[in-house]
């Protein structure tokens, strides 16, 4: 056979071969036309015979991947040119192409020394999977052991070298992958824990056995962690030790919570024993299982005396009724009961007054339950509350007497009162003829006065004492505010020319307010407000205005007088309260007009506004509830 028989069978074995392997072939000369192509680019790539024929220009095959859509959004030709542009280039180039039915093609082409490229196409579809799946158990296990705070470490022996995962890393607080030694290791650990670790760690690795300890590391930054070392022998085929290799988990939050639970637990002994406030702990059969120093010690027993015995033994009769009975049932719903006042009896038999709040506590299967109780004493409190109302009583009862006293006598000085008006009007008006000496007339004239004056004084005393027994009635009518005003500007509007006062009514479309209410008393309350105004006025006006707010009607008094400072406009709304010294002031009066007007306001749900101050002038507002409210109507007339 001749070498050119050779080189045809060798092509053609060389052929056979690239027909069967399990990759597509292809081979494009420097025009990119086909020139070679296996079974497998028409099967692997789904191109149908008829496009796979030599001399088959590689733009067609660019055309019909752009049309599926393997290059993306665009336009098709353009698409095209950039491939055949890029192919032209004649640079090897390595990509993977995911197909229309989900399989990954990795693509190798590499240019001829002669032009033209050579292209292999393999489905790696399985091995993406697989590495896939291997990242995502990388990261499953990554993330679990970032959760865990549980690292791995291997020290190999021959030839040296550390190994430790990002885990193990970011527990000791240094750089991923920085470089380790075994002085290195041994640092990171807290120096009074060193000796133990280095000890424990030589032992396990001369016995080749299994090691665990939990020591302290100190970071860089100074932080302590607490860790749990685990650490195993790794032995070669002849049996010598080759590595030690284990974990490594961060146990700090444990370990401060253990530490801290334990600390709590040693101030609860502590405060349980030495808290001033009873306490104690029974079964349900009501037996003493715990208790501290102040239980015994408010009852004057000792300790033995009163363990294993049960606690319904110290208490009153009353006490235990009420546990059984009421306490115990309200327990075992609730899981608790506060603030319930009970007694005990202390071993001199004097009773002990204690305030009582018991909690649930169940545990273990079943119905098993304990009662944990705390108790104050308040027997001090409790007498200090006895004395209190015996003296609230006390003082209620001298109220009453001295409010009767004052209704009595004020009856009792009306009648020679009204005697000695009578007779001074007949005398000072000269009904039974002319009194012979003027200077007479002049007395009788003083002591109508006076006597008219202490008659309206011992009135608002009469008035004040039936407010305060609860005596005064409301006879209820409906009336117009603007009559009220007018009827009471009538008996006032003297006093005011006697002084130089203007006296002014404002809003003249008041007229339409209609209320319910006492009209009498409610003439009382404005009569002495405006009178008030009158008595503390040397200059100006004294104005009354009326309207409603919100629905609520009201009428106001304001003056130009001498007004009140701030600190004491709370103190002249009580009864017999003046702001002037009683040997100074300039104006007489009982100093019960504005704590009359405030009660009598009061009595019809409503409310009194003072606003004043010194040389400003006073305004006094009544406020009457909307309720009170009949109708309003600008024109005057009341609305049905």
């Amino acid at each position: 056979m001749t070498d050119d028989g050779n080189n045809e069978a060798n092509l053609d074995v060389l052929i056979e071969s690239l027909q069967h392997l399990s990759q597509a072939f292809t081979v494009f000369d420097k025009d990119l036309k086909l020139v070679f192509w296996n079974a497998q680019y028409g099967n692997l790539l789904g191109f149908p015979e008829d496009m796979l024929y030599p001399g088959a220009p590689m733009e067609t095959f660019f055309r019909l991947n752009a049309e599926r859509g393997y290059y993306g959004d665009g336009d098709i030709e353009t698409l095209v040119a950039d491939r055949v542009a890029y192919v032209r280039q004649e640079k090897p180039h390595r990509f993977q192409r995911r197909l229309q039915d989900g399989r990954i093609l990795d693509v190798v082409g590499n240019p001829l020394p002669n032009g033209g490229v050579v292209t292999t196409y393999m489905d790696v579809t399985e091995q993406m999977r697989l590495k896939d799946r291997l990242s995502e158990a990388q990261k499953r296990h990554e993330l679990a052991s970032r959760i865990s705070h549980t690292g791995y470490w291997k020290h190999d022996l021959e030839p040296h070298s550390i190994f430790w995962s990002d885990e193990v890393y970011r527990i000791h607080g240094l750089p991923v992958g920085q470089p380790l030694s075994d002085e290195k290791v041994l640092d990171t650990f807290h120096p009074d824990d060193r000796e133990d670790v280095r000890s424990l760690v030589a032992a396990a690795v001369e016995r080749q056995i299994p090691f665990e300890f939990e020591k302290r590391i100190r970071r860089p930054d100074g932080e302590i962690r607490y860790c749990h070392c685990r650490g195993f022998c790794e032995n070669g085929p002849d049996g010598k030790l080759v590595a030690i290799f284990g974990t490594c988990q961060d146990v700090t939050t444990r370990v401060l919570a253990e530490t801290g639970k334990q600390e709590s637990d040693r101030r609860y002994q502590l405060l349980y024993k030495y808290s001033p406030v009873m306490l104690w702990t029974v079964g349900p059969d009501f037996g003493l299982k715990e208790f501290n120093e102040t239980f015994v010690s408010q009852l004057g027993y000792t300790s033995d005396e009163v363990i294993g015995r049960n606690v319904l033994d110290f208490c009153s009769e009353a006490t235990k009724k009420k546990v059984i009975e009421q306490l115990r049932p309200v327990l075992l719903a609730d899981g608790q009961y506060a603030s319930q006042q009970v007694e005990f009896v202390r071993r001199d038999g004097s009773i002990l007054e204690v305030e009582v709040t018991a909690y649930l506590d169940r545990y273990g299967p079943g119905d098993q339950f304990q009662t944990l109780s705390a108790a104050l004493d308040i027997s001090s409190r409790n007498e200090a509350e006895r004395r209190l109302r015996k003296a609230l009583e006390e003082a209620e009862f001298a109220n009453r007497t001295k409010s009767q006293f004052l209704a009595n006598i004020s009856h009792e000085l009306r009648t020679p009162l009204n005697s000695i008006i009578g007779f001074s009007q007949f005398m000072s008006q000269q009904l039974l003829g002319p009194v012979g000496n003027p200077q007479y007339l002049e007395y009788s004239r003083d002591i109508l006065y006076s006597g008219e004056h202490l008659l309206n004084l011992i009135n608002d005393i009469l008035d004040i004492t039936k407010i305060e027994a609860g005596e005064t009635r409301i006879e209820e009518s409906t009336f117009s505010i603007a009559d009220l005003v007018e009827a009471c500007m009538r008996i006032v509007r003297q006093r005011a020319r006697t002084k130089g006062l203007v006296l002014r009514v404002e809003d003249i479309r008041s007229g339409g307010i209609m209320v319910r209410a006492d009209e009498r008393l409610m003439k009382q309350v404005l009569i002495n407000l405006v009178t008030n105004a009158i008595k503390f006025t040397e200059a100006g006006e004294v104005a009354v205005a009326t309207g409603i707010d919100d629905g609520s009607p009201w009428f106001e008094v304001r003056d130009t007088g001498i007004g009140i400072p701030p600190e004491d406009i709370e103190r002249v709304m009580q009864p017999f309260v003046q702001i002037a010294d009683a040997m100074t002031r300039n104006h007489e009066g009982s100093g019960l007009g504005l704590p009359l007007a405030k009660s009598l306001t009061e009595l019809h749900g409503g409310s009194v506004k003072l606003t004043s101050a010194p040389d400003k002038g006073t305004v006094v507002r009544v406020n009457l509830p909307a309720e009170r409210l009949v109708a309003r109507n600008e024109t005057g007339g009341t609305r049905k």
